[in-house]
């Protein structure tokens, strides 16, 4: 019996039990197998605590060559609390007379495989059944998928054990040069023994996830992209500052690890600054390696066609953009400018309608101005309910006297509003999405919900993933015509295309006693999508509190093929960077991403928000760094507007050669 202890930063009570079984298979002379097998049908238990592991086996008189012999394990809870099991199947083989110690089950006298015209076989073959009720992870062990209540049984993973035909433990015939049959030697497997040792644990809370060792001792040898990429890591990147306007960090260049993987299965390892090491050859085309994921995949972003260097195929140090040049949404969509466009894919609005209020005469302004001659005051609430016939304000409600002021105390959670100093709102009412100054005179952006409908609806509506941006369909074209032979190569990792909101998002964004001194427009926006631009650039805010990229995304906003891990939503396994990949992809001004091409900017994934002359933005990046961009435009401060995309590679894809520089790629073949 072992104890294990939890990795919970908490004192908790933990309990694990372990139940081995050694399963051998004896090979006596050419054809004879004998079996032996040790049962391990004993409870196993610490006081009150016990768990029950059984393995079944039927000893055969004779083990032969395609021989297939039944072979069950299973873990049984007898506690009143539950349980969660894994299990681990070492084999190996020893030899008659072998000095390798009997404690030791991890080292085989013989190989366990061997390879014939690439393909690779196994001498004993282990079959199994209830495959998805067990996950395999990166630390070898089986994870039985859900916990064991009172009583219940975990289904067996083993269902038997074949002895593979093409083994001719009678011998090896050897020829002499002149094709005649010289002599027969003994197969070293003829009086060899195979065991199958099986180790079941458990204990009384969830198992936390492994991490993926890599071996970096002799980094030369190893073929894993994702191990070549973790092994070049100067470390985690937790005092590391980012931002363009920061001062260049030559501590943080190369490849960092985000700090707040490192205790993850797979670490996210990214490279960072202006560096010529992360160069991919794969799909007949060039690649620049930007950073892993967290299954152990490898982000590759599109860096142009190659040519025939001094060590095979060579990339340019630039990418031709070709036709991707492309405004992120359709320039003649009368709807171009409406918050429902910052996404990757976007809805229609319904049940609302969007105002905005750059003329004397617009709509804010009217509505301001038509009862205040006779109220003198109007009433803003931080919430509404409606009662069947019309809306009501409801929640903290504030009255503002002057339309010249007011602003700070309507920004701060109190959007909500009929214009009107009764807090009964007939038809319809408004939601104050961008308050441009200190008045609520300058008010940029109102949304207008009627028939019931609230702030979740317009979400839910403007946000549903319907319809493709021009950026999502230039992309997948792209890919259409370039990948698609390449598909099975690819993990389908999400794309964040993130449409989360400030704190209080449209309920209003709360003003923090820094903001009340040191804001300007920026602070009044109501939405403003991914970071926030705020947290990006050098203005108030920018200064001293630079940003922090994130690799977190609601299920919602991230595009992948599968609804499994994603929203289903894409047809290829391909989109574009974030602008937190961006991010991580620059040190100060300096990056890979960065080419010579000066009159290029390139869009990403990544929501910037509304602004002051009602144009929806998305963020982009260029040559020196970032920025943001109208949605509905092909060009930006005179340089063309692109798409650059971005495919991950499966975990555990390996090189066949190269060392990442332009003129010696990491080969995928």
């Amino acid at each position: 019996m072992k104890r294990f202890k939890s990795l919970s930063l908490k004192k908790k009570r933990v309990l694990a039990v372990a139940g081995v079984a050694i399963l051998c298979f004896s090979v006596v002379g050419t054809i004879a197998y004998n079996q032996n097998s040790t049962f391990f049908n004993n409870l196993f238990g610490l006081g009150a605590d016990t768990m029950e592991f059984v393995e079944t086996f039927d000893s055969p008189q004779s083990w032969q060559p395609c021989d297939e012999e039944p072979k069950t394990a299973i873990a049984t809870n007898k506690n009143a609390t539950p349980r969660y099991v894994r299990m681990k199947i070492n084999e190996y083989w020893r030899v008659k007379d072998s000095q390798t110690p009997a404690s030791d089950h991890t080292t085989t006298d013989l190989p366990l495989t061997w390879t014939e015209n690439n393909v690779t076989k196994h001498y004993a073959i282990i079959n199994t059944q209830n495959d998805s009720a067990w996950t395999l992870k990166g630390d070898g062990w089986y994870y039985y998928n859900t916990a064991l209540q009172q009583n219940e049984s975990t289904l067996s993973l083993l269902e038997s054990v074949t002895f593979n035909c093409e083994v001719n433990t009678a011998g090896e015939v050897r020829y002499s040069s002149g094709g005649l049959i010289s002599e027969t030697v003994p197969s070293d497997y003829a009086e060899a023994t195979y065991h199958l040792y099986i180790t079941f644990q458990a204990q009384d809370e969830e198992y936390p996830e492994p991490r993926h060792v890599v071996d970096c001792t002799t980094p030369s040898e190893l073929t894993e992209l994702y191990d070549i990429i973790a092994c070049k890591s100067v470390g985690s990147d937790e005092n590391t500052v980012f931002g363009k306007n920061q001062a260049f960090d030559y501590d943080r260049i190369g490849v960092s690890t985000v700090s707040t993987t490192m205790q993850d299965e797979y670490p996210v390892h990214y490279f960072r600054a202006g560096l010529s090491n992360n160069e991919v050859y794969f799909a007949g085309k060039c690649w620049q390696a930007v950073r892993t994921t967290s299954t152990g995949g490898v982000k590759l972003i599109a860096n142009g066609n190659s040519f025939q260097g001094p060590n095979g195929p060579a990339c340019a140090p630039q990418f031709n953009f070709g036709n991707l040049q492309t405004a992120y949404q359709d320039p003649n969509n009368s709807a171009s400018k409406s918050v429902r466009m910052l996404g990757y894919m976007y809805g229609n609005a319904d049940y609302i309608s969007e105002r905005d209020n750059y003329s004397n005469d617009s709509y804010v302004k009217n509505r301001i101005n038509e009862y205040w001659s006779t109220d003198g005051k109007i009433s803003f609430a931080s919430d509404v309910e409606w009662d069947g016939t019309k809306y009501i304000l409801s929640g903290d409600i504030i009255e503002i006297n002057d339309k010249w002021s007011g602003g700070r105390d309507v920004a701060n959670g109190h959007r909500y509003t009929c214009y009107r100093a009764s807090t009964e709102c007939p038809g319809t009412v408004d939601y104050l999405v961008y308050i441009a100054s200190t008045d609520i005179y300058s008010t940029n952006y109102a949304i207008s919900l009627y028939n019931g409908k609230k702030l979740e609806d317009y979400r839910n509506s403007v946000f549903a993933n319907e319809h493709d941006s021009f950026a999502k369909a230039k992309v997948d074209e792209w890919y259409s015509q370039n990948m698609t032979a390449y598909t099975n190569k690819l993990e389908d990792t999400p794309f964040c295309s993130d449409r989360s909101f400030w704190s209080g998002g449209l309920s209003g964004r709360i003003i923090s006693e820094y903001d009340a001194v040191n804001s300007d427009i920026n602070f009044y926006r109501g939405w403003n999508g991914g970071r926030g631009r705020n947290e990006l650039y050098d203005n108030n805010e920018g200064k001293n509190n630079p940003a922090h990229p994130s690799l977190a995304c609601s299920k919602a906003d991230s595009f992948t093929v599968s609804e499994s891990n994603g929203n289903g939503e894409l047809e290829y396994p391909v989109g574009l960077l974030t602008i937190d990949e961006v991010l991580l992809a620059y040190n100060s001004t300096s990056s890979y991403l960065d080419h010579s091409n000066y009159s290029i900017y390139e869009w990403t994934m990544s929501p910037a928000g509304t602004s002051v002359d009602n144009n929806t933005w998305v963020y982009v990046y260029g040559q020196g760094g970032n920025t943001y961009a109208p949605v509905s435009s092909t060009s930006h401060y005179s340089k063309n507007l692109v798409v650059r995309p971005v495919v991950s590679l499966k975990p555990s894809t390996k090189i066949t050669s190269g060392t990442g520089d332009y003129l010696n790629p990491w080969v995928i073949e």
